[in-house]
C-alpha cells in the first residue's frame, strides 16, 4: 500500500499500487479511485515528464478535486 496525498490532513493509503488517477471531494473529502485511464497514455505522460528531468521519480500521484455525485 502507498500513501496518497489529500487536502484533508488524513493519511489515506492505497492496495491499489497500478498506475491510477485519484477524486477527492471538497465537500465531504471522500476519495475515489478513477480506474478508467488508457493505460498507454498514462505511460506516454511518464516519459514526457521524466525525459527532460535528471532525478529518479520513484512515484506520484494525479488528483482531481471537486465534487463527487452526492454533493454536487
Amino acid at each position: 500500500a502507498v500513501t496518497v496525498p489529500c487536502n484533508d490532513d488524513v493519511v489515506h493509503y492505497d492496495a491499489c499500487v497500478k498506475p491510477h488517477i485519484h477524486f477527492q471531494c471538497n465537500s465531504c473529502n471522500c476519495l475515489i479511485d478513477i480506474d478508467d485511464y488508457d493505460d498507454k497514455n498514462y505511460k506516454q505522460f511518464y516519459k514526457k515528464i521524466t525525459k527532460n528531468f535528471s532525478g529518479d521519480i520513484k512515484y506520484g500521484s494525479i488528483c482531481f478535486y471537486g465534487l463527487c455525485d452526492k454533493c454536487k
